[in-house]
């Protein structure tokens, strides 16, 4: 579905202190972010303002407000919480009475030796604290090998069966809170993978040493609608896990976990009864008998230029450049957009250089600072700031001058988020102009009105032909997009938006569309998305398939007597039918599912074979 023919577009000229562009509000300083994922569970805002506090460490102002909080979080009913979100290292409390966990704190082992003593106090503080609230619910710290008892350690990663020394007292269970099935990803990253049989290895091998409950994470890919993605991460959180973005079963991941869970049933009672013991095979062998900021900030500033400052020498021109401590920019001199920079994950602070085209006289200067997400994790959040950093016009020839000291101004935010020009009933506050040709133009809205698809396949906004920016729909905004920005395989890390069907109305729907560095919104299609490639592997050393066993008067008995063999049965959802095999192999096929190719070893008979059987 296209959405060629776009209606208008709203072109933000003239990026100055009085146009339509930006909300202007504060005073010139970097941007401070602070420990938020979403903002029901991050530090909000005004914490950082309180004097003296140091986060997560011994510390009285910041634990006087942890108390506060957590009796709020968990006493008070859930339909007082605050709009910006004030819940700090604790748990919010579940709607559900059969609640297992709560949890205080999460994964400190990773910045404890930053704060030294004043951590290993922390640690023990927050466990006492907890417990003293009575909940009559265990509590839980994730990754913390020091946690007080009665407080439970837990493990995070991918191996805890392996990795995982165990509760720190005899009296507390073996837990597996984070069971990473993939990785979570990230503006400029690669696709992560974790294979199904890596995986489901994983959970049997914690279960044999011990271990009474895992937790996937993420079992659900989610999205991360608005801005409660953290710094960085994408709009599509996880894309590998069994249960996509969408809801959709991803395969083979979810079939071999749902297999899995059957046979760890069948297998309880050798698996979770009574004492395990270990026989020794040798060396490396043994056997089992986590405020609600704008993303965007303006800096402007003017300055002259004489007479004479200005190069001679065509080889020769001016040069902006800009040291930022994070996330992104965009630079404009005198109106005119001259170019982009951006940090990535692993190092937000970054370097811009590029020609600026000043003239003789008064000339405006205006970098728009991004942020990406605030951190959701690390030491001394509170002292982490982003924004500019130092400013300079190099090559004129009276020499460098040097801005950062300049009396810049500063304003937070769009004005058109401020007007709210994304939703339905406000957008008509300004004026729309025809889009026309305004392509792969900088700092702009483009909106459009379309239909919803039809059928009940979920939805998703293909944004390849974009920059950088944010996306609405019926003034629900779907989450960040940034297609520019290239993995090292040359393709952007995320291409498709998810709109659930929830925000779409049949007919008429709004999305609304602002562009930071310029793209072709002719281009956008809307696309429904579904799963329609089913696969599996088998082989002779392959045992039966799990349903053919059952659990019976304390045995585990062959539901069948005969032709006990491994066997792959494929069935499509939503009542499909299979339409065509796209690959078979008997022989040595190499590869994953989805991804096969032949082998040095195959029966070319066995595609008239599975040919007979597909229906």
């Amino acid at each position: 579905m296209s959405l060629s023919g776009l209606d208008h577009s709203l072109r933000l000229n003239g990026i100055t202190g009085n146009v339509l562009n930006f909300n202007f509000l504060c005073r010139f300083n970097a941007i401070v972010s602070i420990c938020i994922e979403t903002r029901a569970l991050g530090f909000p805002y005004w914490l950082r303002e309180v004097e003296g506090i140091i986060f997560r460490s011994d510390n009285a102002p910041f634990k006087m407000h942890v108390v506060a909080v957590s009796h709020e979080n968990i006493f008070e009913d859930d339909s007082e919480d605050d709009e910006e979100g004030e819940s700090i290292c604790v748990s919010r409390r579940t709607h559900s009475s059969s609640a297992g966990f709560y949890l205080i704190e999460n994964e400190y082992d990773n910045v404890k030796l930053a704060y030294r003593q004043s951590g290993i106090d922390y640690v023990q503080w927050a466990g006492k604290m907890a417990v003293s609230l009575g909940t009559g619910v265990p509590w839980i710290m994730c990754k913390e090998k020091d946690a007080p008892d009665p407080v439970i350690n837990t493990c995070n990663g991918r191996n805890c069966g392996d990795t995982f020394s165990g509760p720190n007292t005899p009296n507390k269970p073996a837990l597996w809170t984070e069971n990473w099935t993939a990785q979570y990803r990230v503006f400029g990253d690669p696709p992560s993978q974790r294979s199904a049989e890596d995986l489901a290895f994983s959970v049997a091998r914690f279960f044999s040493k011990n271990g009474t409950h895992i937790n996937y994470y993420m079992y659900h890919g989610g999205t991360n609608f608005g801005r409660t993605a953290s710094s960085f991460v994408t709009t599509c959180y996880y894309d590998e896990a069994p249960l996509d973005e969408y809801g959709l079963v991803k395969g083979p991941k979810w079939g071999h976990l749902r297999d899995l869970h059957s046979a760890l049933r069948l297998c309880r009672k050798a698996l979770l009864w009574g004492s395990p013991s270990v026989i020794s095979l040798g060396d490396e062998l043994e056997t089992n008998l986590q405020r609600w900021m704008q993303d965007y900030s303006l800096n402007y500033d003017s300055f002259d230029v004489g007479y004479n400052d200005l190069p001679t020498r065509s080889d020769i021109r001016p040069v902006l450049q800009v040291a930022s401590l994070g996330h992104a920019l965009h630079a404009f001199i005198n109106d005119r957009y001259i170019g982009t920079g951006h940090g990535t994950n692993v190092d937000k602070t970054f370097s811009f250089a590029k020609p600026a085209p000043l003239q003789r006289g008064r000339n405006k200067i205006s970098i728009l600072g991004m942020t990406v997400g605030l951190p959701d994790n690390g030491a001394y959040l509170e002292h982490r700031v982003a924004g500019l950093n130092l400013v300079t016009i190099q090559g004129l020839n009276s020499g460098a001058q040097y801005l950062t000291q300049s009396r810049w101004g500063y304003q937070v935010g769009l004005n058109g988020e401020k007007l709210k020009i994304y939703d339905p009933k406000k957008t008509d506050s300004v004026h729309w102009s025809d889009a026309g040709n305004h392509i792969n133009q900088p700092v702009t809205w483009y909106k459009k009105y379309f239909d919803a698809p039809s059928g009940r396949d979920p939805v998703a906004l293909n944004l390849t032909c974009m920059g950088k920016g944010q996306a609405w729909i019926n003034g629900e905004n779907i989450g960040r997009y940034w297609a520019s920005y290239l993995s090292p395989l040359g393709k952007p890390t995320q291409s498709l938006y998810h709109i659930p069907r929830s925000f779409l109305k049949p007919t008429g729907n709004l999305l609304v569309i602002f562009e930071e560095t310029g793209g072709d919104p002719y281009k956008i299609t809307v696309e429904t998305v579904a799963r329609e490639i089913i696969c599996s592997f088998v082989s002779e050393g392959h045992p039966p398939h799990v349903r053919s066993w059952e659990r019976k008067e304390a045995q585990i008995r062959a539901i069948a007597t005969e032709d006990l063999k491994p066997m792959v049965n494929l069935k499509c959802d939503n009542h499909k039918i299979i339409q065509s095999i796209d690959f078979v192999s008997f022989g040595n096929p190499l590869g994953i599912c989805g991804n096969f190719t032949l082998g040095d070893c195959d029966a070319p008979s066995a595609r008239s074979v599975v040919e007979k059987v597909k229906h």
